[in-house]
């Protein structure tokens, strides 16, 4: 008979734990075999002095019926929770309990021994991730992949701990590892964003898996080449500024700023922040001095630094007249009469 795991959707608990047993079916008065339990699955919840315990075992086909104990290994009454199926969902208080299960033969209507017994914890067993931290952007390194160092907190009277990372976005392709250690270093590519959690394995070889949130971080890439900004530009009809793609660049962010020849300050005339062509278009220009800036910028890799470009646009002879013309309305020549007094 194999290990079969049927998990149970979490559903108003406060902890929860999946426990998975083998039991062979024997006559009634005759110890059941029994195996440890292979996992243990905890929800923790602040201060919660109650736990809702969700445990399940392979069925016994000769079974019409189950016992579960669990004694306080602290002292006290033991608790017996009577079933027809072979699992059970029953809020307990928190706490280290002994736990035996034993089956009701079909035939006879009798229960047979109870199992050995096997300590749980009802009470979640949560490891404290330490680095990288949680939303951590690790700088880019010089090599496309780099030794990154996985630390937790460690946890007295822990056999193993169970490591899983996974790339974003790809939690099923994620890696498991087994270690005695409260740390583990991995070689990682650069450029991509991962997620990692820990679970542990008690000395009892029971295995609570406590649904942690996990980290996140990220690997930076290199330095995203700097667009190549082309210059040639016409006078008489700008109505659009160009650059060259940047390789790995999946978006860029460009900034036009514009000042009037009389003019001091800089004042933004056109941005956008995730551009994806490699032109910034707009109306024709009218005389002044600009700027143009576009820097290129993709997920896990650090943005390029900025091409600059600035120009000019002279004023042409029509407007030069016509500024003389609106200069000359609004302040005129003074009169003989005004030049004599």
């Amino acid at each position: 008979m194999t290990n079969k795991l049927a998990r149970i959707p979490f559903a108003s608990v406060l902890v929860t734990w999946v426990l998975v047993l083998v039991l062979t079916p024997v006559r009634a008065e005759e110890p059941l075999p029994h195996k440890k339990p292979t996992k243990v699955e905890t929800k923790p919840v602040a201060e919660a002095p109650m736990s809702t315990l969700d445990l399940e075992w392979e069925s016994v086909d000769e079974a019409d019926g189950y016992q579960l104990k669990l004694t306080p290994k602290q002292g006290g009454e033991a608790l017996i929770f009577p079933t027809e199926e072979s699992k059970i969902s029953q809020k307990i208080p928190s706490g280290t309990y002994m736990m035996q299960i034993r089956s009701k033969e079909k035939a006879t209507g009798y229960f047979g021994a109870w199992s050995e017994s096997t300590e749980i914890d009802v009470a979640p067993k949560v490891v404290t991730l330490l680095e990288p931290k949680d939303l951590e952007v690790i700088p880019e390194p010089k090599e496309k992949r780099r030794d990154v160092t996985l630390v937790w907190q460690a946890i007295p009277g822990v056999r193993h701990y169970h490591l899983r990372i996974w790339e974003e976005g790809r939690e099923e392709k994620g890696q498991d590892f087994v270690t005695t250690n409260a740390t583990k270093t991995l070689k990682l590519s650069t450029g991509h964003a991962f997620f990692w959690s820990v679970t542990i394995e008690d000395e009892k070889s029971v295995r609570y898996d406590t649904k942690p949130t996990p980290f996140k971080f990220t690997l930076l890439g290199k330095q995203l080449l700097t667009p190549v900004i082309d210059t040639k530009i016409s006078r008489s009809d700008v109505t659009g500024l160009q650059w060259q793609l940047s390789p790995d660049a999946k978006t860029y962010r460009v900034r036009l700023e514009t000042k009037f020849l009389d003019e001091t300050e800089w004042r933004i005339h056109r941005e956008i922040k995730d551009a994806k062509d490699l032109k910034l278009a707009f109306e024709k220009l009218v005389a002044g001095n600009y700027r143009f800036e576009v820097i290129a910028e993709a997920p896990q890799r650090v943005s390029s630094d900025p091409a600059k470009f600035e120009f000019t646009i002279k004023p042409s002879e029509s407007e030069l007249a016509e500024k003389l013309s609106v200069t000359l309305a609004q302040d005129p020549p003074p009169t003989e009469a005004a030049k004599a007094d």
